[in-house]
């Protein structure tokens, strides 16, 4: 018995892969005789000449083309639609991170993925921003924690005082020494310890008179001793300077270093609903600095100072006025360049005239007998920048580690030569 086997289609060869965007038109070179597609939605296709296949991008997603070929031959095809061309996306984020270090894009399936480490806060923004140009296209896997350069800062705050002290003139003694009254009387005495002229002599004979060695009843007298003095004054005094505050200050670019060097004063407040709580308003020395570095090494800064103190001249219900002196600057600088920032002024005065009652007052002579004393300070108060760009590095290299071991060291041995900190024992030695 003869048995025959029905025919079969000659089996398909091995499947291609398209890759298409949406809207796109792409010619293929076959004369197909009979298409099938998976989901016409996506694509469509159709025969426009003789080997020429025309196949049509309509919507983003993935579906298969069937292809019966002449002599019974079937190709397969995958078909990806993007919603957009992917490449020519790339292409224009890649040139829009041109720069841009630790960013890098690639394509993922249906979308762009951005992915980076140790980015500065400067180019996350950045990537934030490409992720919002392109929408849903785009998705952002960039590192939140910002990897940004330390900003080292030398500061000083000083306050140059520039007095003008002058004591001119003849100043007179406010008092004077008035009459002397006393009584002296001897109530023991003898000869042993009387002083004489001579061993030989028991009595001093003055005009004829003799002197006991005993004086009684006793004796009174009056007297009067008294000086007037004058002192001439020709002082002058020249101004002075003083360091308010020297801090050393380390923050990332971009953020915000804060120093106070002072105190707090308690004010109590009072809600709307009668209670009374208490707020603390700092004073003293305040500083806050924002320093930005970019690549280039060049940094911006933003300064706000405060040197305040307190006025017990006003006092409202026993807590002190605030005397407050406040400036805020912005400035450009190189690294390492010093830049200072001052113009902050006060004024305090005074004036003093001493002189001798109705003397003093006399004219042209009246110079003889008064004395002026006239102080006014300026003070103003200066602060002096230098910051310094620090390379954060995840890895430092052996030179680094060695100067911060250096550093450490240095400042170990100040603080306990200060008497700052006990200072270590010695190691202890074993002999046997």
């Amino acid at each position: 018995m003869l048995l025959v086997a029905p025919a079969h289609a000659a089996a398909p060869d091995s499947s291609n892969s398209i890759e298409m965007f949406v809207g796109e038109a792409r010619v293929l070179p076959v004369s197909p005789t009979r298409i099938a597609i998976g989901n016409g939605k996506i694509i469509s296709a159709s025969s426009v000449a003789k080997n020429q296949l025309l196949v049509l991008a309509e919507g983003g997603g993935t579906t298969t083309l069937h292809l019966w070929l002449k002599g019974g031959a079937e190709k397969i095809m995958t078909v990806k639609v993007r919603e957009a061309n992917l490449q020519s996306t790339l292409d224009d984020i890649n040139r829009l991170l041109s720069g841009v270090e630790n960013v890098k894009a690639r394509i993922a399936g249906s979308k762009i993925v951005l992915e980076g480490d140790m980015v500065s806060d400067t180019n996350q923004a950045r990537a934030q921003q490409i992720q919002k140009m392109y929408d849903d296209s785009v998705i952002n896997f960039v590192g939140k924690v910002g990897w940004e350069k330390m900003i080292y800062l030398d500061v000083k705050v000083l306050e140059l005082t520039t007095k003008g002290s002058r004591d001119l003139g003849i100043r007179w003694d406010s008092d004077i020494n008035g009459p002397h009254a006393g009584t002296i009387a001897d109530f023991y005495s003898n000869d042993t310890f009387r002083y004489l002229p001579s061993p030989e002599q028991s009595r001093l004979q003055t005009d004829g008179a003799l002197i006991p060695n005993k004086l009684w009843p006793p004796q009174g007298f009056i007297n009067l001793s008294t000086l007037i003095t004058s002192r001439i004054n020709l002082l002058v005094q020249d101004g002075e300077a003083q360091v308010l505050a020297a801090p050393s200050l380390s923050t990332r670019s971009g953020s915000k270093a804060r120093f106070v060097a002072g105190g707090e004063i308690p004010l109590p407040v009072s809600d709307g609903f009668g209670q009374t709580r208490v707020e603390f308003k700092e004073y003293g020395v305040i500083l806050d600095v924002t320093p930005v570095s970019d690549d280039s090494g060049a940094i911006y800064a933003k300064v706000d100072v405060e040197v305040s103190s307190l006025d017990r001249s006003v006092t409202v219900l026993g807590i002190p006025g605030i005397l407050k002196r406040k400036s805020t600057a912005e400035f450009n600088s190189k690294d390492g360049e010093t830049v200072v920032l001052s113009g902050m002024y006060s004024y305090e005065g005074s004036k003093d005239v001493q002189k001798v009652p109705g003397m003093g007052d006399v004219p042209l002579l009246g110079g003889l007998f008064r004395n002026k004393n006239k102080v006014s300070a300026t003070r103003e108060v200066a602060i002096v920048i230098t910051p310094r760009v620090v390379q954060a590095t995840p890895n430092p290299d052996p030179g680094a580690k060695d100067l911060n071991k250096q550093k450490l060291y240095e400042f170990d041995k100040r603080v306990r030569d200060e008497g700052l900190l006990p200072k270590r024992p010695a190691p202890l030695t074993v002999t046997e």
